[in-house]
């Protein structure tokens, strides 16, 4: 007798899964005839190997990665996978720009934050690169002031010329000043002396340039010129021996003669022609002439830099201007500086160390001439400084100046209390 499905699996149940048993299949509806049996290795090979266990597999992205959870390598009928891609435009919300920048490229190092709800927009005309500062604010170009002015105001001897567009230079308007300070030197042209009227010199020409002869005279000396040197005070006296009251006069070219001895109060000629004085003028009178009217007796005014002294019989004219400089050949390592002198540094290799005078006068002038491999430094007291150009030496004796070369050369001049000007620069100065 035929049995059913529900009958077969109650009366002998399937539990070993041998190969040998067999499977009973139905078809609805259900008839007597119908019942078939398989036996379970024909329903594996028929149906169990294309249901093994398969893999689900993923693929990231170079911006996107998945994690797949729980038992992926055997969650499947048929293996597959998933290919992670990214499309679209990255929104602002998500921390994107929200814009398809195409081929641009953006590139940012290190931190970086915008703060505000405001729009931003940068137009770029070319390859640009701009480097922005650790701090601060950008200004536009509105903000960029206006170009202002520099200008000078020029000294009565020392002009400035301003170069460029002066006038639209500066962010805020300034001016220059041009002043003159310290002594001018000879080789610029100067006297290297503080010129006063009690201080001056007397120009005079050589055979192929002007120079100052400064100095002064003592009693009785004149000063003569020569045919090409420099002029020089004398004793020399025209005529060599004179007599009470006599007058010179000129009597032939570049010939000076004595007059005879006055005795009236007359000027007179004689039948030669030669005049004469008669009567008597008090100490250092002589005749000076007037346009139009008689010479009368008269003494001599003193000029500048001139003292003129009056004696029975004499007049003394002295030049009260200061002494010019003393050379001093500098061959021994130390020297405290005096003041109008000129040291010209002679002591090989060894160093020469110059001191400033603890308490010289204003005015005071030193030159310091290099001439030996040693070199040369300047050495300060206490509180003294010196100023070159806008540098300074350190206040008090750990300041000085010193050569960097055998021949620098500077002129330092005391402008105020403990203060040296220093000017007349040859050569690279060590500034301490």
């Amino acid at each position: 007798m035929s049995k059913n499905i529900h009958q077969v699996f109650i009366a002998n149940p399937i539990t070993s899964n041998a190969s040998t048993d067999l499977m009973y299949f139905g078809q609805s509806p259900y008839n007597a005839t119908d019942d078939a049996a398989m036996t379970y290795a024909n329903f594996a090979a028929q149906f169990g190997q294309p249901y093994t266990a398969a893999a689900l597999t993923k693929v990231d992205d170079t911006n996107v990665t998945l994690t797949l959870g729980g038992t992926p390598a055997t969650s499947l009928l048929h293996a597959a996978s998933l290919t992670l891609g990214w499309t679209g435009t990255l929104s602002g919300t998500r921390g994107g720009t929200g814009i398809n920048n195409g081929a641009s490229t953006i590139t940012i190092g290190g931190s970086f934050a915008m703060s505000g709800s405001f729009t931003f927009t940068g137009t770029l005309t070319g390859n640009t690169s701009v480097t922005f500062p650790t701090s601060g604010t950008l200004a536009t170009t509105s903000q960029i002031p206006t170009g202002a002015a520099l200008t000078n105001v020029d000294d009565t001897n020392v002009t400035l010329t301003l170069g460029g567009s002066p006038s639209t230079s500066l962010v805020n308007a300034a001016s220059i000043t041009a002043g003159w300070t310290g002594q001018l030197s000879l080789t610029r042209g100067g006297t290297n002396a503080s010129l006063t009227a009690s201080n001056g010199g007397i120009f005079y020409s050589t055979a192929t340039a002007g120079a100052i002869l400064s100095g002064t005279s003592t009693a009785n000396q004149v000063l003569l010129s020569g045919s090409s040197a420099a002029p020089s005070w004398s004793t020399a006296t025209y005529p060599a021996t004179t007599t009470i009251n006599q007058l010179l006069y000129s009597s032939s070219a570049n010939t000076i003669t004595e007059l005879s001895t006055a005795n009236s109060a007359t000027l007179v000629t004689n039948s030669t022609g030669v005049p004469a004085w008669t009567g008597s003028m008090t100490n250092g009178q002589v005749l000076i002439g007037s346009t139009s009217a008689t010479p009368t007796p008269a003494t001599l005014t003193a000029g500048t830099n001139i003292s003129i002294s009056n004696g029975a019989g004499s007049i003394t004219i002295n030049n009260t201007a200061a002494s010019g400089f003393t050379n001093v050949n500098q061959n021994t390592s130390s020297v405290t500086l005096a003041a109008e002198t000129r040291y010209a540094i002679n002591n090989g290799a060894s160093l020469v160390t110059l001191t400033l005078p603890s308490s010289p006068t204003i005015g005071d002038t030193y030159v310091i001439v290099g001439g030996s491999s040693g070199g040369w430094t300047i050495h300060q007291n206490a509180s003294q400084q010196c100023h070159i150009g806008s540098s300074a030496t350190t206040a008090g004796t750990g300041g000085s100046l010193s050569s960097s070369n055998q021949y620098d050369c500077i002129t330092i001049t005391n402008v105020a209390a403990n203060t040296f000007s220093v000017y007349g620069v040859q050569g690279t100065i060590t500034v301490v």
